[in-house]
């Protein structure tokens, strides 16, 4: 279950850096 957990946050954090991206985000993710 923790995979699920760690996949369903990292699809979230993608989809918020894709959102805004270049924002200032505290992720050093381009």
């Amino acid at each position: 279950m923790k995979a699920a957990g760690a996949s369903r946050r990292v699809l979230q954090l993608i989809d918020r850096v894709s959102s805004m991206p270049k924002s200032g985000n505290k992720c050093p993710l381009g």
